[in-house]
């Protein structure tokens, strides 16, 4: 049966892009990999990007960028967001409470437990916001490149990028018929099948249509009894429209959606890590303390008998952006979209089979964007000026079943809880940038915004449905104050003060930023730049959805601001076989966002907080090298010392009580390294053969603040092979290929779910084949 659901989805895929065209599916390559000039034959070559919004040499643009060609995504198997960190040093991810990604460039990230977090890392597709990292899922379908912009981009980018950007650039329509698709099969029993097809429907209309169906086993087992989890079962398609009805005008309709019934991911258990000790509630005591550790397997772990781990979430997006030369020198640029996501995930926290937690997200997130942008060039002098509108209707209610030891009180037990969160965002903004050339190959730039954004907050913690959060509240309420019972399905949150029932606690928070970029570059040669940047970038406040007992639980974390410096050069050497780029950087920033923790009588619970002062040093090396023909080769690092400057007294996930002055921000490596080698040979006049490897590396790092040695992220570092046969015209390629080859391994996040300390593992070895075709 699961055999026929699976064959039906990836059929439903394949036709899905082919069948209005009536021909068969063949391999999906790029339209473009970002690259000019042929840069397997040890001649120079160059790579255009849009990081600045408009196309550019990267040697030429004054910032630090990774630039990846859909070529080199495609074989070294980076599907998602969730895979940069293989080929992008300074990137990070890592998996929150609820099982939800958190993404961070050069030790900047936030991390939240609610899916509504705004991100520091902003992602794009063709310059169109994915607010919130859940949305990103299917932002790597058929694409072009991927730019990864690093350090604050608040001026071009928009707000809540203090970390940096990613934008995806997809494939575009093609003036010629051609298509394409791929059959990956690999360990897990994964099933993977992507096609598309790009065709002119006039002379003045192209469409492109893209689909992908990506299946896979269970790879996780429980350590008790004979269940599995971990299962893959995501669709996504796009369709493109390209219409140019002249050589000034240019509209692009981007169509795309996808729907995800993949397992979430279940962590492992480390110890039993008591939420109370005062009168706690005995049957977590009992089931609990004769749980021992998880051995190092990635594949360990444990759930709730029988409990289906299955998502059922799902998105669409419409996005419209258009171009229109009003002059030879003046370009107008309207990006316009509306996007709908609506979740139901589950997630067994505890990492056992006893119900310690048990959470299930209902969220509902609509965004509506509207970009509006005028650039020109009038001499030396390149400008653009331009507006955004945005708005957010948000939403979302984390379900939980609870059976903590904090659960009981005075013969009331809590079983069910719900945490509601909804919020009206309306945000707006002015920007513009200036670029002089002033001679000698010496360029000015400046960029700025000014963002205003309104947020309402309306929140509670309720009754899950059996009456026990009521009982639980209305004991509390009666022991403190006499009152009467709380009503049944009310908010069952109490005034701090009064310690009354609220009827939700709604909040504002209207902040208005004024966010800037200044810098200098010197072409020395043609092929030889240095730079420097200082740059003002903030990232919005935010209400998060915890459980609230107390009223003065639902905190939350004002903006968060930045003083960034960099400096860096871009040189090519050898007739341009060797790119090589460097930076060192310092950020200083002010009311850092972070988790922290509140006391209240019951104990702790996490909060948001805001780091008086905080600080990042740093510095990254990126070396491209052809040293002959069809040899590729490519190393690069990046080096981090983050600290918290101010004392600040709080408690870390233990509850312990701390003062984080003097410590590293969370999940803060201070290595990352990369490199990569490929080669490609003729095997007689049709045939062409390469092979490839690549290691990522990255040094220990604590999960949260604290520095408990429970909470350390070991070191650890990845190696993937490839190898692959095409013909000389590269119409089929066939690839086998393994990702963490020696099986190492290791751990992406570690944190407390109540009773239980607990860590997510990354994926074990996995290895298969791929099998592509083009047309």
């Amino acid at each position: 049966m699961v055999r026929n659901r699976l064959m039906q989805s990836v059929s439903a895929a394949i036709l899905a892009a082919v069948i209005p065209f009536g021909g068969p599916a063949f391999a999906q390559t790029p339209a473009s990999t970002g690259t000019v000039a042929d840069d397997a034959s040890g001649e120079g070559f160059e790579i255009i990007v849009t990081a600045q919004k408009r196309s550019e040499r990267l040697s030429d643009v004054p910032m630090s960028i990774a630039s990846l060609a859909s070529e080199d995504l495609v074989k070294r198997g980076v599907e998602s967001v969730d895979d940069l960190p293989r080929l992008v040093p300074g990137f990070t991810y890592q998996i929150n409470n609820i099982g939800l990604p958190v993404y961070g460039i050069r030790g900047i990230s936030f991390l939240d437990q609610s899916s509504l977090a705004n991100p520091a890392v902003s992602v794009y597709v063709d310059q169109i916001p994915l607010a919130f990292s859940t949305l990103t899922r299917g932002a790597a379908l058929d694409l072009e490149r991927v730019e990864v912009l690093k350090g604050p981009q608040g001026t071009l980018f928009g707000q809540n990028s203090t970390g940096g950007a990613v934008n995806y650039i997809a494939a575009k329509p093609t003036e010629q018929f051609s298509a394409g698709g791929s059959v990956t099969y690999g360990r897990f029993n994964q099933l993977g099948v992507d096609g598309f097809v790009s065709a002119p429907l006039s002379s003045t209309l192209g469409i492109r249509v893209a689909a992908k169906a990506d299946m896979r086993g269970n790879w996780q087992k429980s350590t008790k009894r004979n269940e599995e989890n971990g299962k893959r079962d995501f669709l996504v398609g796009r369709v493109l429209l390209d219409w140019k009805p002249s050589a000034d005008v240019n509209f692009t309709l981007n169509v795309n959606g996808w729907r995800d019934k993949s397992d979430t991911q279940s962590s492992q258990f480390i110890r039993f890590a008591p939420f109370t000790t005062f009168f706690p509630y005995q049957p977590p005591v009992d089931a609990l303390s004769v749980y021992g550790p998880v051995p190092k397997n990635a594949r360990e772990t444990d759930f709730d008998p029988g409990v289906n781990l299955a998502r059922d979430d799902d998105f669409w997006q419409v996005a419209l952006s258009g171009t229109v030369n009003v002059t030879p020198d003046i370009t107008l640029t309207s990006l316009t979209s509306y996007l709908e996501f609506k979740q139901n995930s589950p997630y067994d926290g505890d990492a056992t089979d006893y119900r310690d937690i048990f959470a299930r997200v209902v969220s509902n997130i609509k965004t509506f964007n509207q970009e509006l942008r005028l650039s020109g060039k009038t001499g030396p002098l390149q400008w653009m000026i331009g507006g955004s509108l945005d708005h957010q209707s948000l939403y979302e209610d984390q379900r939980i079943d609870f059976g903590g030891t904090n659960a009981f009180l005075f013969g009331v037990v809590l079983t069910q809880l719900s945490d509601l969160n909804t919020q009206k965002v309306d945000t707006s903004a002015v920007f513009g940038s200036l670029d002089l050339d002033v001679g000698s190959g010496v360029t000015l730039q400046g960029s700025a915004r000014y963002t205003s954004q309104d947020r309402d907050y309306n929140g509670c913690t309720r009754d899950g449905g059996d009456g026990s959060s009521t009982a639980f509240s209305s004991t509390l309420t009666f022991i403190l104050t006499g009152a009467p019972p709380i009503a049944p399905a009310a908010c069952t949150s109490l005034d701090i003060n009064t310690f009354q029932p609220v009827n939700g606690i709604p909040q504002s928070l209207d902040e208005n930023n004024f966010s800037w970029r200044l810098g200098a570059n010197w072409k020395i040669t043609p092929d030889a730049m240095v730079y420097g940047n200082v740059t003002k970038g903030f990232k919005s406040g935010s209400f998060s959805n915890l459980p609230i007992t107390f009223s003065n639980q639902a905190t939350r974390v004002d903006q968060e601001s930045v003083l960034a410096y960099e400096a860096g050069f871009k040189a090519a050497l050898l007739d341009k076989t060797i790119q090589i780029s460097g930076a060192g950087f310092y950020y200083d920033f002010r009311n850092k966002q972070a988790i922290g923790t509140v006391s209240t009588f019951l104990g702790p619970f996490n909060a948001l907080i805001n780091l008086p002062k905080a600080s990042v040093k740093g510095a990254e090396l990126n070396i491209d090298w052809r040293p002959v023909r069809n040899l590729k080769l490519n190393a690069a690092g990046t080096y981090l010392k983050t600290q918290v400057e101010n004392s600040l007294l709080t408690q870390d996930t233990l509850g312990n009580p701390i003062d984080v002055k003097g410590e590293a921000l969370p999940n803060t490596p201070k290595w990352q390294l990369t490199g990569d080698a490929e080669y490609s040979f003729p095997l007689g006049s049709s045939l062409d053969a390469y092979v490839g490897g690549s290691v990522s590396y990255r040094s220990s790092a604590f999960a949260n603040f604290g520095e408990q040695p429970d909470l350390l992220i070991d070191k650890y570092a990845l190696v993937g092979l490839r190898a692959g046969l095409t013909d000389a015209d590269n119409r089929w390629r066939v690839q086998i290929w393994g990702q963490n080859i020696t099986n190492k391994y290791y751990s992406t996040n570690i944190g407390r779910q109540v009773d239980t300390l607990t860590r997510f593992a990354g994926m074990p070895a996995t290895y298969g084949v791929t099998l592509g075709f083009t047309y």
